[in-house]
């Protein structure tokens, strides 16, 4: 399904690097002219100071013209209509910024993180009849094509495992994906590269690492210690959310949601693009999955809403698989 629209002036956030780059190389032209002038005529610390943020002003403005020309190109997800458009599923929520992607223990996360997290975990089982889901898959995007779309998604798993822990479910958290445990900090990042012993942090989530074997397997294509592995896990918990892209490691998500009864496509609000979030779909729906909806993360406060609004009645599932009961 193809979708293009006109981008919006908020999504240039996306660019912001390269338009402090401009920003920066406009002060610097601007305040190196006048001092290069100085040799002939004296010139003033104010007017070096002008010169320079006239030149950051200029430099900006000219870094607009190919942000802006990108954002044709490659428009980002921003609004659940983007998301509807694209994939036809539904959004079931809206995640504010993640700025403590490390505290998995809750202290470092606002009110409106944990209220969120705990709106869209309730949103799925809503669109599964009431039921959680027992093993949780969310996939995000590769990071192929420069988007950093990672850095926009990292620690969604936590805030979801957190939301469940909160509801009084037992909840592991599957330690697979090492490019979005790399962006965390050391508080949920084990010192050795492949942990071999489960932990619990102060959020009372268990963290479950990839034994080598099993990623050994995967590497080679074989899933059938995978399933088992999960199996194993999932007999001692009552919820298991996974984070993964298609080529996450130890564990990518085509390995993932053969095995998963949810699966929930991760969008970075202004920097995952459309071409992305249409991969995801296709990728999946060529394996036979079929994900539920999508999680939009990184929303700034004035452009949260509830999903719910969007919803139709085809976007409701039975689900698939044994479901968690207590």
């Amino acid at each position: 399904m193809t979708h293009r629209r006109q981008p919006r002036a908020w999504e240039l956030t996306a660019w912001w690097p390269f338009l402090i780059g401009s920003g920066v190389v406009g002060a610097a032209v601007g305040s190196g002219l006048v001092l290069g002038s100085s040799r002939t005529v004296e010139a003033s610390p104010a007017a070096v100071v002008v010169a320079g943020v006239l030149g950051a002003i200029a430099g900006v403005l000219v870094g607009l013209v190919p942000s802006w020309a990108g954002l044709r190109r490659r428009p980002r997800v921003s609004t659940v209509s983007d998301v509807r458009d694209l994939t036809g599923l539904p959004v079931v929520g809206v995640l504010p910024p993640l700025r403590r992607r490390d505290d998995t223990s809750g202290r470092g996360s606002t009110g409106r993180q944990r209220a969120a997290a705990r709106d869209a975990l309730a949103a799925v089982a809503e669109l599964r009849g009431g039921l959680a889901p027992r093993r949780l898959l969310l996939v995000r995007p590769d990071d192929s094509t420069g988007t950093l779309s990672t850095a926009g998604v990292a620690g969604v798993d936590g805030a979801l495992a957190r939301a469940a822990r909160a509801a009084g479910y037992h909840t592991a958290i599957l330690e697979g994906d090492f490019d979005s445990r790399a962006l965390s900090r050391p508080s949920t990042v084990h010192d050795d590269v492949l942990p071999e012993a489960r932990s619990l942090d102060g959020a009372g989530c268990e963290h479950v690492p990839v034994p080598l074997d099993v990623a050994a397997a995967v590497l080679g294509g074989d899933t059938v210690l995978t399933a088992r592995f999960l199996d194993e896990v999932s007999s001692g918990v009552d919820v298991v959310v996974a984070l993964a892209s298609e080529k996450s490691r130890p564990m990518p998500a085509w390995a993932l949601s053969p095995h998963s009864d949810v699966v929930l496509l991760v969008a970075a609000e202004g920097r995952t693009t459309h071409e992305q979030l249409s991969l995801m779909h296709e990728q999946l729906r060529s394996r036979g999955v079929e994900p539920l909806g999508v999680l939009l993360c990184g929303s700034p406060l004035p452009r949260r809403r509830d999903p719910r609004a969007d919803w139709r009645a085809a976007d409701h599932r039975a689900p698939v698989l044994e479901e968690v009961t207590s």
